[in-house]
């Protein structure tokens, strides 16, 4: 990625006087939206790509996912019905429906709608069997099954399920894998991951599709340096090379989006106790606790004095937090002063209802920016 954390030194003057008029302020920026959706849609070993509906449903995000081109992978009917009245022109084959917790009704709304199916479990084809029956589905598998293993059916099951849907007549069109724990795009790992399915094909005489999904090449650390989109592009060709008979999809997790928003907070109040500095922002806390659930580590700038060298080890705590004994992140900022604004990162996913509603705003994009091709 090109644009991540160097935007903001470019405008920081736009940023700063939005922040001195609505702080705290979550802001998008369009650029690396751009980017990071081209990055994946012109992979050319890829059929599709879907965003994670839930990630973040800003209107002028929802917007620009459509408008590149890829589809939606949904949890729920709910986020179905939303989107089809948002995009009325959208087709059955920009949404991937993986519920969490769905009951007959919504499986029987989305086989109405012709909309593709993954299962990561037997329990619905066992309690509503008619349900699908003659239906085509997708099957979600657990892997790796040695350690942390993502949520799914485990590879050593598949051919339990495999029997269940041939019985009533269904078959699997392709197999899904993702991971909450692990990176499936490091190194290697993609391989590793295609020829677990690859293997598991057999059971499947109709399978056509592998679907690769959650976290890609980005840890949500600052320091974790920009995507390897070009390492990733050439393992998706080389399994397209080694599998040409399998479309490959790509459902990207929450993660890759992070870094397209940041939070723009004004600091209320410093103070020094017991040789330590503390500063205090005008929002919650919060805001770190729900990054954490993504894997996502938010950094803290000061916006205000960007030129200057961090050198002082900062205590920031919450609108209501006490120095004693609430939650607070350290780290190191330049000097800090009264009214400067702090800018914390990778805050692009706000689909947790842990913080309170802060404002909003999309900053269009500046200019045309690099991608990497």
């Amino acid at each position: 990625m090109n644009v991540s954390n160097k935007w903001w030194f470019d405008r920081r003057e736009e940023l700063e006087t939005l922040a001195r008029e609505k702080s705290p302020v979550r802001i998008y920026i369009d650029e690396i939206l751009n980017e990071v959706l081209f990055d994946f849609l012109y992979i050319d070993a890829i059929e599709r790509v879907f965003y994670k509906a839930g990630t973040n449903s800003h209107p002028r995000i929802l917007e620009k996912v459509n408008r590149m081109g890829a589809g939606f992978k949904c949890v729920s009917r709910q986020e179905i019905t939303r989107l089809s009245k948002i995009f009325p022109d959208i087709t059955s084959g920009q949404f991937l429906f993986a519920p969490v917790l769905a009951g007959p009704d919504d499986y029987e709304y989305v086989f109405e709608k012709d909309i593709t199916v993954i299962l990561n479990d037997v329990y619905p084809i066992k309690a509503w069997p008619d349900v699908f029956r003659e239906k085509e589905v997708f099957l979600q598998v657990s892997w790796p099954e040695q350690g942390p293993a993502g949520p799914g059916i485990p590879s050593s099951k598949i051919e339990d399920a495999a029997r269940l849907l041939k019985n009533l007549g269904a078959e699997v069109k392709g197999l899904h894998v993702e991971s909450e724990k692990i990176d499936l795009f490091e190194p290697g790992r993609l391989r590793e991951t295609a020829s677990l399915l690859a293997g598991l094909a057999s059971s499947f005489p109709g399978l056509s599709h592998f679907s690769l999904g959650n976290e890609i090449g980005l840890s949500g650390k600052p320091t974790a340096g920009d995507r390897d989109i070009k390492g990733i592009r050439q393992e998706l060709e080389a399994i397209k090379d080694a599998y040409p008979q399998f479309k490959l999809w790509l459902a990207p997790g929450a993660g890759i989006f992070s870094d397209a928003g940041v939070i723009l907070t004004k600091v209320t109040q410093t103070s020094e106790r017991k040789g330590r500095t503390y500063v205090r922002m005008d929002m919650d806390m919060k805001i770190f606790l729900q990054q954490e659930i993504y894997g996502n580590h938010p950094a803290i700038l000061n916006l205000t004095k960007l030129d200057e060298t961090a050198t002082i080890l900062t205590h920031v705590i919450g609108k209501e937090g006490k120095i004693d004994d609430s939650i607070c992140y350290v780290t190191s900022l330049a000097p800090i002063d009264k009214g400067d604004i702090l800018l914390i990162t990778h805050t692009g996913i706000s689909s947790i209802p842990l913080v309170e509603p802060i404002k909003e705003h999309y900053l269009n994009a500046r200019k045309m920016c690099p991608v990497n091709i």
